[in-house]
C-alpha cells in the first residue's frame, strides 16, 4: 500500500493560530487537496480536522463525495454523517482501507 501525507501549513510551519483559525489557506489550496483526495479516492483526517472543514460550510464536504473519507477519533460518542467512518487510530483507519 502507498500512503501519501498532504499537509497545509503557514510559512512559519504552523497549521492554525492559537484560535484554531487556518483562515491563511486559500481556495486554490483546499482545490489542489480535493483534486488529490479523488485522485486517490480516500482520506484519514484527525477528528479536529473534519470539526474544522465542516465549519466552512456544508459545500466544502460535498466536494469530497465519491471519496472514502476515515475520521480518527477515539471518542465513542462521535457522530458522522453518511458517507464517513471512523477509525479509533491510525494502523485501523489504514487497516480498513
Amino acid at each position: 500500500m502507498h500512503i501519501t501525507l498532504l499537509m497545509a501549513q503557514s510559512a512559519n510551519g504552523l497549521i492554525c493560530d492559537k484560535n484554531g483559525k487556518e483562515d491563511f489557506l486559500s481556495k486554490e489550496n483546499w482545490q489542489i487537496f480535493v483534486d488529490k483526495a479523488k485522485e486517490i479516492g480516500c482520506l484519514i483526517w484527525g477528528r479536529t480536522t473534519y470539526e474544522a472543514v465542516s465549519s466552512w460550510g456544508s459545500g466544502y464536504l460535498k466536494q469530497l463525495i465519491g471519496v472514502r473519507k476515515i475520521i480518527l477519533s477515539r471518542s465513542k460518542k462521535l457522530f458522522l454523517p453518511m458517507g464517513f467512518e471512523q477509525a479509533m487510530s491510525v494502523s485501523e483507519a489504514v487497516y480498513n482501507l
